[in-house]
């Protein structure tokens, strides 16, 4: 579980996809934009209730942009933290997606 609380307007968290690793972010006060990309492309989602929450699956790029003051958001992950479980470079990202078969597999 990672918690972010604290964070300036417009600050922007992730900027990565997982290997393997699922994810569901929600926003427990406050406001954040949750921005996804995968092989069926690109996707927004305005949190700013604890009631809703976005689901990250494996090679999903995630981009969260904080979009109130005061707010707190809380990610919650399939493992424990593995370095190796991270892509941050958007071409390795994309290379990875033309190798993954239509439809997740």
């Amino acid at each position: 579980v990672l918690l972010h609380y604290d964070l300036p307007l417009d600050d922007r968290r992730g900027n990565h996809a997982h290997r393997e690793l699922e994810e569901f972010i929600i926003c427990l006060t406050g406001a954040v934009v949750v921005e996804v990309r995968d092989q069926t492309g690109r996707q927004s989602f305005h949190l700013d209730t604890p009631r809703q929450g976005v689901y990250v699956p494996p090679l999903t790029w995630v981009t969260v942009t904080v979009a109130a003051l005061d707010t707190t958001c809380v990610g919650m992950t399939s493992a424990d933290y593995d370095p190796d479980e991270y892509i941050y470079d958007a071409a390795e990202f994309l290379a990875l997606l033309e190798q993954r078969p239509r439809g997740g597999g």
